[in-house]
């Protein structure tokens, strides 16, 4: 008998279309100000994003197929059992604090493709392994929209601490574990070419990406004449790179402009999101438990991020501005509290549905082994 299960897939695939329908229309209606979005988007990830990056995602590359950093990883015994993970897997999340967005979900594709990690464990870790890179954070974030190189320095820390702590409270088993001889330590010519070119087309997506996003966000903001911290929200739920930039230059106390970036950093963004799915799609890419931890690694890193400026550098956030920030904005614009209510319940039940599915899948593998254990006890 089969059993109807809830298609998930399906709903995305319907607002998916609602928001491509709702661009294309903009597009026709005004293809000047679509034409600038893009361009504005477009310039940025080739003139800002792609030069820095490029570089990074080739030698993350290298370094991987290179083996030196994953024998170096064979030896942090209590760094894989902290995380629950094996010594590639270990690789992935150093690459993916050190290097930056999408590095990460690269260095797990890359270690699938070797067979160097499983499709288990990738998945796992995949939402806590991308994360921003100290450049853009400390350089173009904290130095150059904040004026402050501190503040960059506490979204980094935050963001660190919000990764291994999320790793540690999801850690599990890894079935997967290499000996020294399991691990490629040569890179031949055909590596350091194969490495650039693939890097080469990778970036060439990211950049498509950052403009799509970027764009979406824009005619969002320009269509529903949202206010400046919604928009700044929605902007960098989109790409976090132009939603940063508006939140860094809100006329708000610097602690809430700092809790709103935070956020944005932990979470990412549509277009991370898909950076990472594009480049670990071999590996098995699951977007609804990547979303969920997204969210998860958001609220940690505003939290720790916020915590460390407040301790280290100085108080900049008064409970009194807090709330009278909170009511302003509950007083002026009555639709946002709703809406924000309405994310979280929505976050909420996507959450309960991931957990559910993922409960069933395990009392049907305990079902099937049972099975297979008194079929192989019958014969």
């Amino acid at each position: 008998m089969r059993t109807k299960k809830c298609d998930i897939s399906k709903s995305t695939g319907y607002i998916a279309a609602v928001a491509a329908l709702f661009m294309a229309v903009y597009s026709l209606a005004c293809p000047s100000l679509s034409y600038d979005f893009a361009l504005k988007y477009l310039r940025l990830g080739a003139v800002r994003v792609l030069p820095s990056l490029i570089v990074y995602m080739v030698c993350a590359r290298l370094i991987v197929r290179s083996g030196a950093l994953a024998e170096l990883c064979r030896r942090m015994t209590a760094a894989q059992r902290l995380l629950g993970v094996s010594p590639s897997g270990l690789t992935v999340v150093l690459i993916g604090l050190a290097f930056g967005f999408p590095m990460g979900a690269v260095a797990a594709d890359e270690l699938y493709d070797r067979g160097e990690i499983d499709r288990e464990e990738a998945r796992r870790i995949m939402p806590f392994c991308n994360n921003a890179g100290a450049s853009f954070l400390i350089g173009a974030v904290g130095a150059g929209m904040f004026g402050s190189a501190s503040v960059g320095v506490s979204l980094m820390i935050g963001q660190t601490l919000s990764s291994v702590t999320a790793l540690i409270l999801t850690r599990g088993r890894s079935a997967h574990t290499e000996s020294a001889s399991d691990i490629s330590t040569s890179v031949s010519l055909s590596d350091i070419s194969d490495s650039i070119a693939k890097s080469g087309t990778s970036a060439v997506s990211i950049i498509t990406f950052i403009a799509f996003f970027g764009a979406a966000s824009e005619m969002i903001a320009r269509v529903f004449h949202l206010p400046e911290i919604v928009g700044a929200i929605i902007g960098g739920a989109f790409e976090i790179s132009g939603g940063m930039a508006i939140a860094s230059g809100l006329d708000l106390p610097l602690g809430l402009r700092l809790l709103i970036c935070a956020v944005l950093c932990g979470f990412g963004g549509l277009s991370v999101m898909m950076q990472a799915a594009f480049a670990a799609r071999d590996c098995g890419f699951d977007a609804g438990s990547y979303l969920i931890g997204r969210v998860i690694h958001g609220v940690g890193c505003c939290a720790f991020s916020t915590l460390i400026y407040y301790l280290t550098f100085e108080k900049i956030l008064a409970l009194s501005d807090f709330f009278y920030i909170i009511h302003l904005y509950i007083v002026t614009y009555p639709f946002v509290l709703p809406t924000m209510l309405s994310a979280l319940l929505a976050i909420a039940v996507l959450t309960a549905l991931n957990l559910c599915r993922k409960k069933r899948k395990k009392s049907e593998k305990r079902v099937e082994k049972r099975q297979q254990l008194v079929y192989n006890r019958s014969k």
